[in-house]
């Protein structure tokens, strides 16, 4: 997310965007983890990383992902954005939470990444829609494999594990000839592949690009109710998608999203083998939408917006 952002602003004049890492991508587990151990050192060490990166760069204004992070920068003495992501909230409690909360507090701007955080959020807190690079993931007329069908969500349950694996073993049994496809990574891995379902390993974009290009139909996450990058590349390739959506949150966009109950998911997956032309309707709406929500340009003029209220 902050390297893409960075992309996206250097797309721009207006900006020179540097992306400066400073911790692998750390769960709240794992930092509490880290806590209980006393490793005060690793900590300090990326502190003064963080400090000496600031002192190279001299930046106008720092945007820092993860709300978990703002500790690590001190005092910049320049605007500081606090950009809090789903693991910072739906992960958080006892300590991390504090750090969150006063992170938020501390920041000159504060943006989340999807907007059912908000609720959760100081009340001038902003959405900025995820980036999506709509030219590289768009439709390009190669025809998907009949038989397959794509689960772009990790088998966890914040993404609805249960609902997915039912889906799975139905299709299974009704459908044995339909291929299903799954990414790796979730705590329910090994109940997806005594199913049946090939795990794929860790993707870059064009590997994603080419499994969905494959897919007969794609089923998203089926517990947040928001629209994940996953759910989001999909519809720019304007491929047939099965997902749970809050369309409040969304300001009752996507309307063309088919909606349904836990139960109805594996009907529809096997009714759109039947009829694939069945979850078709729509998909460039659906497109057209992400293009005007999500794509670079669109992020980009919003994020130009909120820094210059800041500088």
């Amino acid at each position: 997310m902050a390297s893409s952002l960075c992309h996206v602003l250097n797309e721009s004049d207006e900006w020179n965007a540097i992306h400066s890492p400073l911790l692998p991508n750390v769960t709240p587990g794992q930092a509490l983890k880290t806590q209980r151990l006393g490793i005060i050192s690793k900590a300090l060490k990326v502190r003064r990383r963080a400090a000496e990166e600031i002192e190279r760069v001299e930046p106008e204004l720092i945007h820092i992902h993860w709300a978990r992070l703002k500790p690590f920068i001190g005092r910049a003495h320049r605007p500081v954005v606090v950009h809090a992501h789903g693991s910072d909230v739906r992960d958080s409690s006892g300590v991390f939470s504090k750090v969150v909360t006063r992170s938020m507090s501390r920041a000159d701007c504060r943006l989340v990444s999807t907007p059912d955080l908000l609720p959760h959020m100081p009340t001038d807190s902003l959405w900025l829609p995820n980036p999506v690079d709509t030219e590289f993931f768009s439709p390009r007329g190669n025809k998907p494999e009949p038989r397959t069908l794509f689960i772009f969500a990790r088998f966890m349950e914040v993404k609805g594990a249960r609902e997915l694996l039912t889906a799975c073993e139905i299709v299974q049994q009704q459908l044995p000839s339909v291929k299903i496809v799954g990414i790796a990574g979730g705590e329910f891995d090994r109940q997806a592949e005594g199913l049946g379902v090939k795990m794929l390993p860790f993707m870059d974009g064009a590997a994603i690009r080419a499994s969905l290009e494959q897919a007969s139909l794609v089923v998203g996450q089926q517990k947040l109710g928001i629209l994940s990058l996953s759910e989001l590349e999909t519809m720019a390739m304007e491929r047939p998608l099965l997902t749970k959506v809050d369309p409040t949150l969304y300001s009752d966009r996507f309307q063309y999203l088919t909606k349904y109950s836990a139960a109805e998911l594996p009907e529809l997956i096997i009714e759109h083998f039947s009829d694939p032309s069945f979850l078709s309707a729509g998909v460039d709406k659906l497109r057209q939408e992400v293009v005007e929500l999500h794509s670079h340009n669109s992020v980009l003029n919003q994020l130009l917006a909120i820094y210059k209220q800041l500088i």
